[in-house]
């Protein structure tokens, strides 16, 4: 709208008479609303329709009488409209009188054995990707598992528990920094001055303690002539020299606020020009953990979270639908921690069954094997793992505490499939050749291993697996020897023992044993190796210590010996369980 504002000079301004037809002719008409461009797309029914309603509901219910909608040129609809018999009102579909700051609502139970499905089958979801050139490509996700497997292991360089075990003292003459107690520990210390170098020198220049060093800052420069300083290091129990540059002589000796607090002057007064003070200190004790599992293990091992949850005692269920290339026998290999079953094809009966096989050492060491006869298509395997509590349980015998710590109780499992027959393994031991030795004879210095050649390590059982590739079926020997005992296993299951463990540790490496291995079949096996130096003797010329076999078969060809420590394997392999995680991208 526009404003009238006359003009002329001051004082009275009237308008110039005009006539009614003038003014009538010169008026704007009103503008007038154009019409709804809504079209009816519902028609409602008659309100007398809700006659006998209106008798029984006051207000009545807010049943829908009409929909209006705009539409667009392509016959969609888009803003519309609906019409009620009765307005209306959130009120209407929820009652909010009892909505407020004192409402109780349901928290679900949460606890160790809680954990995310992390993207459940709901969450899947067309995912759009751009190519090099920009253009937009849609995928769909979709899980090689059901559910979906992660990778795992069971290896961490180390777990730290905080304790307060360790203490910090300096010495009388606080020359050193004294720490006393157990473990390992970080250690902080600040250096606070309020120091006028102008006014009877300075306390102290710089301190040398655990590789670090505080300086005192000077106000050189217009610089602030008070401050601090904190460093840190990390200790053990012992004693740490303090280096000092530039302490007043007026420090002599150094008086000590308290054993951890020094009070450091400069030649005016007894007030501490600088403090140097310990302002925290953390143990540290850390427990090494280099790992449950096998190298294999640790190379397949899945789970179906990624080591977040260790639900222990909780079964695991996973199917994998996996192409088998021909029709051909193909060989298993399978471990597990703890207890796990293959079933194929939706057989009632498992195929295999497996306590451990997945641990680096131990009676459970050793993987299961099986071979089955498969004809080229999709094969279905489903695999049911059960993690246990580990041990860690309550009054009531249920699972607690570190029972719930990847660390202290990992679940999961591998399988390898492998076409021909099992799985060509894999050895990777870390002891040398101990031998020759002037004690020993030819066979002994030819073949003997053992964890070191220069330390007895004596009273000790050390362990180790090789794995024997076996090319043909039927009865293979095992020629052994060993200072002082050894003890072997073929397949989890005990050859024997030569030697004695016990005192007076008499040897068994100036003859051989042998043992005959009976129904090998073609494939991996798995040779279990404990070996035991005497005690009382920590000298390795007069005390060396090692096991030494060779592996035959039936036609005495040499198959394996001691000496075999690093194998390779996996030349056969068409599928293993860490090929399954996760999800596929396929294009739609």
């Amino acid at each position: 709208m526009a404003f009238y504002y006359p003009e002329g000079y001051f004082g009275p301004v009237c308008d110039a008479l005009v006539s009614d037809e003038e003014i009538a002719s010169r008026s704007r008409f009103a503008i007038k609303e154009d019409p709804d461009p809504r079209v009816t797309i519902i028609n409602g029914t008659p309100t007398d329709w809700y006659d006998e309603v209106l008798k029984l509901f006051d207000p009545p219910p807010p049943f829908l009488l009409n929909r209006k909608c705009k539409q667009r040129e392509d016959g969609t609809y888009y803003d519309c409209e609906d019409e009620f018999l009765s307005p209306i009102t959130f009120d209407t579909l929820v009652d909010v009188t009892d909505i407020g700051f004192s409402d109780v609502f349901i928290n679900p139970n949460t606890g160790p054995d809680s954990c995310s499905p992390f993207d459940p089958d709901i969450n899947i979801r067309p995912i759009v990707f751009f190519d090099a050139n920009g253009n937009q490509v849609t995928k769909t996700k979709t899980q090689r598992s059901t559910p979906v497997t992660y990778a795992v292991t069971s290896d961490t360089s180390a777990v730290e528990q905080t304790s307060g075990s360790l203490t910090a003292a300096f010495n009388a003459d606080s020359s050193a920094l004294v720490i006393s107690g157990t473990g390992t520990g970080n250690i902080l210390l600040t250096l606070q001055w309020n120091d006028n170098p102008g006014t009877a020198g300075v306390a102290i220049n710089t301190i040398q303690l655990g590789g670090q060093t505080w300086t005192r800052g000077d106000g050189a420069g217009g610089g602030a002539q008070s401050g601090s300083q904190t460093e840190g290091f990390q200790v053990t129990p012992g004693t740490y020299n303090i280096t000092y540059t530039g302490l007043n002589a007026a420090n002599n000796p150094i008086v000590q606020n308290s054993s951890t607090s020094l009070c450091l002057k400069d030649g005016h007064g007894p007030d501490c020009n600088a403090n140097f003070t310990v302002t925290s200190l953390l143990s540290q004790d850390t427990v090494a953990n280099a790992g449950y599992w096998s190298e294999e293990g640790n190379k397949y091992g899945v789970w179906t979270n990624p080591m977040v949850c260790t639900l222990p005692n909780i079964t695991q269920t996973v199917t994998y639908l996996i192409p088998i290339p021909a029709n051909d026998t193909y060989g298993f290999t399978f471990g597990c921690d703890d207890n796990a079953s293959i079933f194929l094809n939706d057989e009632t009966t498992a195929f295999l069954t497996a306590t451990g096989g997945i641990f680096n050492a131990g009676a459970n060491s050793t993987p299961t094997t099986g071979t089955r006869s498969l004809t080229a298509g999709t094969l279905k395997l489903q695999v049911s793992c059960t993690n246990s509590d580990g041990g860690y349980q309550d009054g009531e015998g249920k699972p607690t505490g570190d029972a719930f710590i990847w660390q202290r109780n990992p679940g999961g499992w591998y399988i390898k499939i492998c076409r021909g027959g099992i799985c060509s393994g894999s050895s990777n031991i870390s002891w040398v050749r101990s031998g020759p030795h002037p004690a020993w004879p030819s066979f002994m210095d030819t073949y003997s291993v053992y964890p070191s050649n220069t330390a007895t390590l004596e009273g000790v059982n050390h362990n180790a697996n090789w794995i024997a590739t076996c090319p043909s079926a039927g009865t293979y020997t095992l020629e052994c020897r060993a200072d002082n005992y050894a003890a072997f296993t073929w397949d989890g299951t005990s050859l024997g023992s030569i030697g004695q463990n016990t005192a007076p540790f008499n040897a068994s490496f100036s003859s051989s044993t042998t043992y005959n291995i009976t129904g090998v079949t073609v494939g991996d096996h798995t040779l279990g190796v404990t070996v035991l130096n005497g005690t009382g003797n920590t000298d390795w010329a007069t005390n060396p210590g090692g096991v030494a076999f060779v592996l035959r078969d039936a036609s005495n060809n040499v198959i394996m010996t001691s000496l075999d420590l690093d194998n390779a394997g996996n030349g056969n392999l068409i599928w293993h369980t860490r090929m399954a995680i996760g999800y596929d991208y396929e294009t739609t």
